[in-house]
């Protein structure tokens, strides 16, 4: 938008929207409020919340590394896509699909697979 296009009127919250709205900003009041007169306990509890965090991620990252290591030593674009849809992935208590371009970084970056453009295959280090 330019700075010569009209201003589009704001849409009105729905009931839920503006009570969900409410408590987002009384939340963050609080947290100001706490962040100014006890920067300790904010503290301590943004280590205990840190720490959770990273126990999470390597739970998460060990679990990859345990089913990587069960494929096998090579497969194709093909049978990467099966074995990546047979992954039963859980966020937030649901069960969910990793993006398989996510999914594929993600295995990169850890260097649990590799892909062999010579062979066009994905190499499993692993095994």
């Amino acid at each position: 938008m330019g700075s010569d296009d009209p201003q589009r009127p704001k849409r009105k919250a729905t009931p839920a929207q503006a009570a969900y709205l409410r408590c987002q900003r009384r939340l963050t009041k609080k947290w100001r409020h706490l962040w100014r007169t006890k920067p300790n306990v904010m503290e301590r509890a943004r280590e205990k919340a840190t720490l959770a965090a990273a126990l999470k991620v390597q739970k998460s990252n060990r679990w990859l590394q345990e089913t990587v290591k069960e494929w096998p030593s090579t497969f194709t674009a093909q049978e990467f896509r099966r074995l990546a849809l047979a992954l039963p992935y859980v966020r937030k208590n649901r069960k969910r699909r990793m993006p398989h371009a996510s999914l594929v970084r993600r295995l990169r970056s850890m260097t649990l697979i590799s892909y062999d453009s010579r062979r066009a295959v994905w190499v499993n280090l692993l095994t």
